[in-house]
């Protein structure tokens, strides 16, 4: 199984599922979370009975940082991937997916953004053949 840490807002919750098996009752309940950055993406991760009581807490619209174990398998043919929770790392703090950890609350000053070169404060060259001539090689 792979292990990885999903970071986003809580979309939904979906309902939850119970039932029972050779080994007793089981719970289970969807999450949907999903990314902040310049794609959001939406990803269903699952939250079984043991981990279900740590999510009480949260509600749709929070932010969290989860570590999850990615695993597929075959029934029929055809493949599922199942994104099991194992883990809350963080909570309303956690970046979401694609943000900066940058916190404007540490008095550290983000870099500047890159400005063009232009001598003596002038309009930047843009005589093409005289491009070719400021080419440092």
């Amino acid at each position: 199984m792979a292990s990885v840490e999903v970071s986003g807002r809580i979309v939904k919750f979906m309902p939850k599922v119970e039932g029972e098996s050779a080994r007793g009752t089981w719970a289970k309940q969807e999450v949907i979370i999903e990314s902040q950055g310049q794609v959001p993406k939406k990803l269903a991760v699952t939250i079984w009975q043991d981990k279900m009581q740590e999510f009480e807490k949260y509600r749709e619209g929070d932010v969290i940082k989860l570590g999850v174990n990615l695993e597929s398998r075959e029934y029929n043919g055809k493949w599922y991937t199942d994104i099991r929770v194992w883990r809350v790392i963080d909570g309303n703090n956690a970046p979401a997916g694609g943000e900066s950890e940058y916190n404007q609350d540490d008095n550290v000053t983000p870099p500047p953004a890159y400005k063009k070169y232009t001598p003596d404060n002038s309009q930047p060259n843009t005589n093409a053949q005289d491009m070719d001539d400021d080419l440092p090689f």
